[in-house]
């Protein structure tokens, strides 16, 4: 008998099936010039056997869908020998879903990547068949196929449409099509349990069929299980029909037992407490009996488009080990990140000290107000680094993949083959689950190793920007004390003038800046005071960060005595991957269903050899991977005591910096105000002594000062002689040479204030950066 088959240009082997259905099988075949590897779909005697409009409908379908998301159809030929039709499609290698998550890797549901895949495709796929006016009426993890492009990336696609079929959002249908576990609650009464005769249904259907798909994607198992499986029909009904709002699982674990409802995904679950506050809504807005709650296509392809648009961020939290995963929306900032981190692990905003693993503090990296898409990107390999400025506790904690990593017991002889294939299989579910527990471990024990480096970091370049800034205040100080003695020196100069011109008057602004001067002078010995204070606490602290090395030292010397756990991941795979061969080696002796003497010998081999790696796999876990993590954790929590007071003295220096700055300022200001009053005081006796020149006879003396229109003076000008210019009057010496005084005496203070703003404005440099400023501004 041939197992060949063949159309005008392609051949299969009915041997190498891909799948079957209720109305055909698909095969791996060929095209006969190409040689392109493609799916062939027959249909078998039942499936003809339908009326001929619904046997077209599959091909009419398929010829108007045209997507990246749905199995693109290549021909519709006829078998050679019986002249059926057969169709054509791209053969999609990766298998299935329902065959990718029966496999033991995925007994817990898909991790969150290719989770988000799945959506992805799967919501895309949808929108397309919606946008044509098309339901699916048979969505289920077995009829979305994984494709493998030639980039190597991984394309979920919709395939078999033979239940499929046109139909608009308003319109209504009566045929009955799906699989049980996937069905709406209304098709299930119908087709199952067969009541409701007249009821008709909508495209909304789709939604339900989704829902139960997520689910099972995201954990491995269908959302709604009763005592039995499919031989509890009406408890079945029950529990979809019946549930509350909101609840997206009901189990019944014991016989005519009670259901437990839940509205989380269970534990187990692999995806990230983060990702889950997104699905589980959608879930909810699916599985959804009440068809006036339940959402509405445009929903679920908005609410898929926001969570897909979300920046994954990745967090390591250092106190106790876990990782966090931040999804963000693109308008998010970096505000939102410390509130999604504080949902995540109630640390406050204000405890959460966020590192790059480089040795530089996030909130340096850019500006507050930047949206997600700024933050630097992260992976599992390179995360933020979280850690609680106001606790050095640090604990490893396995989290919830610690409750799956347990491994059965194989029974003792006798046992049937299906039993130790079972086993066998479970034994590989958790084999799976404890290498990414191992290699969650790994991660977590390579950055805790490095958290300090980056904390030194930060705290060296912290004590230097400290230095410059009280190198630059000290410098402010110095020039703000000489202006304060010029201004002293040349207020006496303006005092004695105005003696000279007004005996017996004094100016009131002359008495006002002569006490102002008196309460900054008490003020500088102040500020300087305070400036001493902080160059010794920074001189301590350079000290002991950048000078004594004293953190990086001391890390050294914890750590020196903590396992590395170099090769972990690699020996974990190694043992997963033997644990899988003799689960695949007792698998195919249950399918023999009876065994020789000697493969019954083999076969005993094969469990022993179970029980062995599992054993190694999990003291490799526990003996060696878990001790080095809580030894790193002992090392830095000791570590941290210490570099956590130090963060917490250069935080209060900064503050003190901060107001030594201000007062700085206001002091600066102050300065200015008394040479304000000073230049003031000074023109008013400028304008005196002109008024006096030009009333008063003149004085013929030695010595002559020029008064310009511009109050510039200048001594030993000749008088005019043809009238034209300033007008020039003989002044007394005295006057002049105290003119002289004060103009040279104003040429410095100028000259100080120049200096002292040029080193202020370096000063603010030093607090805020560009990058940082910008940050603000925005």
């Amino acid at each position: 008998m041939s197992y060949l088959r063949g159309s005008p240009n392609y051949v299969w082997n009915t041997r190498d099936v891909l799948g079957k259905g209720a109305t055909g099988a698909v095969y791996r075949g060929v095209h006969k010039q190409m040689g392109e590897p493609v799916a062939v779909k027959t249909f078998n005697q039942v499936s003809q056997l339908r009326p001929l409009e619904v046997q077209m409908r599959e091909f009419e379908v398929l010829k108007i869908v045209n997507h990246e998301n749905i199995v693109r159809l290549l021909a519709v030929e006829e078998d050679v020998e019986n002249h059926s039709k057969v169709l054509v499609m791209e053969l999609c290698t990766g298998g299935s879903l329902f065959t990718i998550l029966d496999d033991p890797a995925n007994s817990y549901g898909l991790e969150e990547h290719d989770f988000l895949g799945v959506l992805r495709d799967l919501s895309a796929g949808m929108k397309h068949l919606r946008d044509n006016n098309i339901i699916h009426r048979d969505l289920k993890p077995g009829n979305i196929m994984k494709y493998v492009a030639e980039d190597g990336r991984f394309v979920y696609k919709l395939a078999d449409f033979g239940a499929a079929r046109e139909l608009q959002d308003d319109q209504q249908f009566m045929s009955l099509y799906g699989t049980e576990e996937y069905l709406h609650p209304d098709m299930y009464e119908r087709a199952v349990l067969k009541k409701s005769a007249g009821k008709s249904f909508g495209a909304t259907v789709d939604l339900w069929s989704i829902g139960v798909t997520l689910y099972h994607v995201a954990t491995g198992a269908l959302p709604f299980r009763p005592y039995g499986g499919r031989r509890n029909k009406d408890t079945m009904f029950c529990i979809t029909s019946k549930k509350e709002s909101g609840v997206i699982s009901g189990v019944q674990n014991t016989e005519n037992g009670p259901i437990e409802w839940s509205k989380e995904l269970p534990r187990t679950c692999l995806l990230s407490p983060g990702l889950r506050e997104k699905v589980v809504p959608l879930l909810a807005g699916l599985l959804e009996c009440d068809d006036s709650k339940m959402w509405t296509f445009e929903q679920f392809f908005e609410s898929v488009t926001e969570v897909l648009r979300c920046r994954l961020v990745h967090v390591l939290y250092l106190n106790e080990g876990r990782e966090i995963h931040a999804y963000l929306p693109p308008q998010a900032t970096l505000s939102d990140l410390k509130a999604e981190v504080y949902q995540q692990t109630n640390l406050p905003a204000a405890s959460q000290l966020l590192l790059l693993p480089e040795g530089v503090l996030l909130e340096s990296a850019l500006g507050r107000g930047s949206s997600a898409h700024e933050l630097p990107p992260t992976t599992l390999e390179r995360p933020y680094l979280l850690l609680d400025i106001n606790c050095a506790r640090v604990q490893v904690q396995p989290g919830a993949g610690a409750q799956t990593a347990r491994f059965p017991a194989f029974a003792s002889p006798p046992s049937t083959l299906e039993h130790d294939a079972s086993l066998a299989k479970t034994c590989c579910s958790v084999a799976h689950a404890m290498q990414r527990l191992l290699d969650k471990l790994c991660r977590c024990h390579g950055q805790l190793s490095k958290a300090p480096h980056a904390l030194s970091c930060v705290l060296e370049e912290q004590t230097e920007k400290q230095m410059a800034k009280l190198n630059q205040a000290k410098t402010i100080n110095n020039l703000l004390d000489q202006q304060l003695r010029l201004l002293s020196v040349s207020h006496c100069d303006l005092c004695d003038l105005a003696e000279l011109l007004q005996p017996q008057m004094q100016s009131n602004e002359l008495l006002r800046l002569a006490r102002t001067l008196a309460d900054k002078r008490e003020s500088q010995a102040a500020m300087t005071e305070q400036v001493s204070k902080l160059m010794a606490d920074v001189a301590h602290l350079e000290q002991r960060i950048l000078k004594g090395r004293s953190l990086r030292k001391e890390w050294e010397s914890l750590c020196a005595g903590v396992p590395n756990l170099q090769g972990c991941s690699e020996t974990a795979t190694t043992y997963v991957q033997k644990i899988r061969e003799s689960w695949q080696a007792l698998a195919k002796d249950k399918a023999q269903r009876e065994l020789s003497f000697h493969e019954k010998q083999f076969h005993i081999l094969e469990k022993n050899k179970i029980r062995q790696t599992c054993q190694k796999l999990l003291s490799l876990l526990q003996d060696r991977c878990l001790q080095a993590c809580h030894k790193m954790a002992q090392a830095l929590e000791t570590w941290a005591k210490d570099a956590l007071e130090i963060w917490a003295q250069s935080r209060r220096l900064d503050t003190e910096l901060d107001s030594c700055l201000d007062m700085l300022t206001s002091y600066s200001a102050a300065i200015s105000k008394a040479g304000e009053v000073f230049e003031s005081s000074a023109n008013s006796l400028i304008s005196d002594l002109k008024a006096q020149q030009q009333h008063s006879p003149t004085t013929p003396l030695p010595s002559t000062i020029t008064i310009a229109s511009n109050n510039t003076m200048s001594a030993g000008d000749t008088p005019s002689t043809n009238g034209a210019g300033p007008r020039k009057q003989r002044l007394p010496r005295q006057i002049t040479r105290g003119l002289q005084n004060l103009e040279v005496s104003t040429a410095e203070l100028l000259q100080l204030m120049d200096d002292n703003y040029a080193v202020t404005m370096k000063l603010f440099e030093l607090s805020f950066p560009p990058q940082a400023a910008a940050g603000e501004d925005s």
